[in-house]
């Protein structure tokens, strides 16, 4: 199956990502990497997962906290068979990424999630 830029693998299947519809939930996501990035990616991926596969992990029955949700999905994805971390990791790099693109400039994502400068005359 040809996989278009919002699709990434994951085990045996690809995965559609999409944008929340919650503009609310895009931003608590964003902001709540500052305080566990891990956590945050996971929430992203839950967040933007369509289709097959899905975590069952809700946002809501976590108490629309991010991090305890993300902690929710990343449980849940550690643990089904056949699932390689390498790809989980990826895949919520992804869908932070395009969740915080919204908030954050494209380049600064991009350089972040790459670890790159594109500004490589800057002083950071």
């Amino acid at each position: 199956m040809a996989k278009s830029k919002n699709e990434i693998k994951i085990g045996d299947r690809v995965v559609r990502l999409e944008l929340p519809a919650s503009v609310a939930i895009r931003h608590e996501i964003t902001r709540a990497a500052a305080e566990n990035s891990t956590r945050a990616l996971f929430a992203a991926l839950g967040a933007c997962w369509r289709g097959a596969g899905r975590p069952a992990a809700k946002y809501a029955s976590n108490g629309y906290n991010p991090l305890r949700y993300g902690g929710a999905v990343y449980d849940e994805l550690h643990d089904r068979d056949g699932v390689d971390a390498a790809e989980l990791w990826t895949a919520a790099g992804a869908a932070f990424a395009m969740i915080a693109k919204e908030w954050i400039g494209g380049d600064e994502v991009d350089d972040a999630v790459n670890f790159t400068d594109s500004d490589p005359d800057s002083d950071r």
